[in-house]
């Protein structure tokens, strides 16, 4: 009677805790980010990465990373495909060491140690606890030791972070449920950020080059156009960028701006990168051939490399407030040869 007395209490505890924290998750005010427009602009490089693995091609990308003297990561899911948060910071940290700002969003083989998440009857969401050495406290941890760096809401899953004048949100559509193009329309359409970009995981089928299926919707990827913020993704294991589109479900080039190698960002105009060459595997294009006669892709694509065409593995590079100019930025993707496969710029009219 004893022992049934000490576990009817425990479950009460647990069960008050669980109503106390669903209760302030419910209603805790949703920071807005803000940039400091008195702070001068700085050219800043980013690396866009997904589908890592683990091994020496996920070190031999990690080294390009250091190489190219890059100031900041994000990840877009699919960290070591072998569910070891331990292993997988510790990859990161030989090469770029343990204090190196690097954000990721979570991806479909990242799910079973992302972290202890207790599942709650709608309409309370989930709760998540940032313990138990999971990817998104790997992820915490680093985000501590770069006070420099704002972020607030679930790192990863449905997060927005500000580095400079850039702020970019990472969600989880299609691998965890939620609202994310309300989320990303909240974050960013009254924003003063100069730079936004939209980071997950998952893809539509017309948004890569490969065989993945519809996932995300297109709610997310509206919300981003809407709001002048560029998409990155991975899953795909390839590279695929597109021209600048003003309807991704459509894909239809900006008639105003349809040039290659020079793209544009502006409410209501924007485009998809897949980067996910990260190191685990690459696979060959199925569709979308620049060659094609009979333009089943309505010409989206800019750029394709993939096993089709003999890729190897790399990184995108994106350097922001080119020459301190917060409208211009300059990009390319670099695979683990040297090799400079795509390069484009940006304008910013947001």
């Amino acid at each position: 009677m004893d022992k049934l007395k000490r576990k009817i209490s425990i479950i009460s505890i647990f069960s008050v805790l669980i109503v106390f924290f669903s209760f302030f998750i419910i209603f805790e005010k949703e920071e807005i980010l803000v940039f400091d427009n008195s702070i001068p602009v700085e050219e800043f490089r980013v690396a866009f990465i997904a589908d890592q693995g683990y091994g020496p091609h996920s070190v031999a990308v990690l080294n390009l990373i250091k190489h190219e003297e890059t100031d900041l990561v994000l990840h877009q899911g699919d960290f070591d495909y072998i569910d070891n948060p331990e292993k997988w910071d510790a990859q990161i940290s030989s090469v770029l060491g343990n204090d190196f700002p690097y954000f990721a969003s979570i991806g479909n083989h990242d799910v079973k140690a992302w972290g202890t998440i207790i599942p709650l009857p709608q309409p309370i969401p989930d709760l998540q606890l940032n313990w138990g050495g999971g990817y998104q406290e790997k992820l915490e941890n680093r985000l501590e030791k770069n006070p420099e760096i704002e972020c607030v809401g679930k790192l990863g899953i449905e997060s927005v972070c500000s580095y400079n004048n850039l702020l970019f949100v990472t969600v989880a559509p299609g691998i965890r449920d939620g609202e994310y193009d309300h989320y990303i329309d909240k974050q960013m359409s009254d924003s003063n950020f100069n730079w936004k970009i939209c980071s997950w995981h998952l893809n539509m089928n017309a948004m890569q080059i490969g065989k993945k299926q519809d996932e995300t919707g297109w709610e997310v990827y509206d919300a981003c156009k809407r709001n002048g913020a560029m998409v990155v993704s991975g899953h795909d294991h390839s590279y695929a960028r597109t021209k600048t589109l003003i309807d991704f479900k459509q894909q239809m080039v900006d008639p105003d701006w349809p040039k290659s190698d020079d793209l544009r960002l502006k409410q209501g105009s924007s485009f998809v990168i897949v980067s996910g060459l990260g190191g685990h595997s690459i696979r060959s294009q199925e569709k979308c051939f620049l060659t094609s006669e009979n333009n089943e892709c309505n010409d989206i694509w800019a750029s394709v490399y993939s096993q089709t065409q003999n890729a190897n593995f790399g990184a995108l590079f994106c350097t922001f407030n080119v020459e301190k100019k917060n409208e211009n930025a300059s990009c390319y993707f670099k695979n683990i040869d040297g090799e400079i496969i795509d390069s484009f710029s940006i304008t910013n009219f947001t």
